[in-house]
């Protein structure tokens, strides 16, 4: 059903309707129009419910699998159909989706042997190809047209203008496709884990120097793209932030000097700008790269969600709780959101958990919803809803550990803090005692002590000093651990948490 919920929610009912392609076409009282309108209305979640309420007497689900089918079948061939000139698009885009739906033209032309027109359409794809760096389809067209012109039409001159660009656009692909399986294992580690890896650096610094001879031979889209993502990560893995930001100018410059406008490599080494400064507490230049992400980012695009995760933390740190709430909202509420991979919904489940406790805490007048659900926040359904970044020990669990102390004493479940002393305790110097994580580890030294002392404020502002000092001697901007982690300054969460004892 996800699959072709997303599909639906891709393709608008009046195209349909006027589209050209009848077998498109289908009337509004037909099972085929309540499936797809009540997939876009949210009203089938599942196969079984929207099964029940198509075919309430027929206990057979065959049915509903040849109507699914069919439905499924109608919105491959509406997209196949989508006038990208209709939309908002840049001109990167509306070539993206032109040129593959020309490469679509050719193949089917070859098929049925009209090679002439083709051809003719092959010769215009090419140039565009080459204008907007499609690799892959100035192989292909190449191909075609080396193939027409030697064994078709016997030109010699054709044929070696046409292998000439083929043999250079293949070995500029396999240069493509090597740097960005350099940037995909570097990569990997992070995307469910958000704990340091040193050996990460001396890898990204390896592989920066193996793509740069592409990058200075060929150049083009993807090689630098993917050099610059490397040539980041050789950086943001020893937190040396003021040195990232520069790979991240050079970029951005880099695809701002395009032919053709590159809204999403543009997106990407903003959202690391982003990254920058707020790991360096500038938020007023944070704030001036939000407006820029945000007027280049497609609604609903995983990049979307990416960003208002970012301007999430930077709200956060900046101490602009309504904000904050805002943005939670219009990321959660989207109705993309529930496409989105499992570990990117988690990171909104934990900050849903930081919003409860500064509602309680009385930092926010209202508690906001995650997504669609009406359900109240329960610490124990929100621990079973992790199962990615529970096992993030040294990483996002840390940031999960901290919330569900910090809830449990502001609601003064103070048995229950007590019971998990221990274990704390054992998880903090299991998986906390490294240099990157030394913010989490003194503020979760400071959180035993609370525990331990007995929630007695004098005795504890008393019994904590040492370690609050020593936290205030390692601001966010100089330490070395990951952003995301302290999600809210562990000195401002220390002063709720003091509050919260009153």
């Amino acid at each position: 059903m996800r699959e072709l919920k997303e599909l639906a929610l891709m393709i608008n009912l009046g195209e349909l309707k006027t589209t050209t392609n009848n077998l498109l076409a289908f009337q509004s009282d037909s099972k085929l129009a309540m499936l797809y309108s009540g997939i876009v209305d949210g009203l089938y979640d599942t196969d079984q419910t929207a099964m029940n309420n198509l075919y309430p007497t027929n206990a057979s689900s065959s049915g509903y699998r040849k109507l699914k089918s069919t439905l499924k079948k109608r919105l491959k061939d509406a997209i196949l159909l989508f006038d990208e000139r209709k939309q908002p698009f840049t001109d990167y885009q509306k070539a993206y989706y032109q040129c593959h739906k020309d490469w679509v033209v050719v193949k089917i032309l070859l098929g049925k042997n009209a090679r002439e027109a083709a051809v003719d359409i092959a010769l215009s794809l090419l140039r565009k190809a080459q204008k907007y760096e499609f690799t892959d389809l100035v192989m292909d067209m190449a191909s075609v047209l080396r193939l027409h012109y030697g064994a078709r039409m016997g030109d010699s001159e054709k044929f070696k203008e046409y292998h000439k660009i083929l043999q250079k656009y293949q070995d500029q692909f396999i240069k493509e496709e090597n740097a960005q399986h350099a940037y995909i294992e570097l990569i990997l580690y992070y995307v469910n884990n958000r704990s340091p890896k040193e050996e990460q650096h001396e890898q990204a610094r390896i592989a920066a120097k193996k793509i740069k001879p592409a990058f200075e031979k060929y150049g083009g889209r993807q090689i630098e793209l993917y050099y610059y993502l490397v040539k980041l990560m050789e950086y943001t893995t020893v937190y040396q932030y003021d040195k990232a930001l520069d790979v991240c100018e050079k970029a951005i410059h880099c695809f701002e000097n395009k032919p053709y406008s590159a809204p999403v490599p543009l997106q990407i080494f903003y959202y690391q700008q982003l990254v920058c400064y707020i790991q360096l507490c500038q938020f007023d230049k944070g704030q001036e790269v939000v407006e820029k992400c945000f007027a280049l980012v497609n609604d609903g695009s995983f990049n979307y969600f990416k960003f208002h995760e970012l301007y999430f933390l930077l709200t956060m740190h900046a101490g602009n709780y309504s904000e904050a709430v805002l943005t939670f909202e219009k990321a959660t509420n989207h109705q993309r959101f529930q496409f989105l991979p499992a570990g990117v919904r988690e990171v909104w489940r934990i900050y849903h958990a930081y919003l409860y406790y500064l509602h309680i805490v009385g930092q926010i007048p209202e508690m906001p919803q995650l997504g669609a659900s009406s359900k109240n926040f329960k610490l124990s359904r929100f621990i079973n809803e992790l199962p990615i970044f529970s096992k993030d020990k040294s990483g996002f669990n840390a940031s999960v550990l901290i919330i569900q102390t910090l809830i449990l004493i502001a609601e003064k479940r103070y048995e229950d803090t007590i019971s998990r002393f221990d274990s704390t305790k054992q998880y903090c110097y299991r998986y906390l005692k490294s240099e990157y994580t030394r913010r989490s580890y003194l503020f979760v030294k400071m959180l035993l002590k609370v525990q331990q002392i007995g929630f007695d404020k004098p005795q504890i502002e008393q019994k904590t000093k040492k370690l609050l000092k020593e936290l205030k001697s390692i601001p966010i901007e100089v330490s070395q651990q990951a952003i995301e982690i302290e999600i809210i300054p562990f000195e401002l969460l220390w002063q709720y948490l003091l509050n919260s004892l009153d």
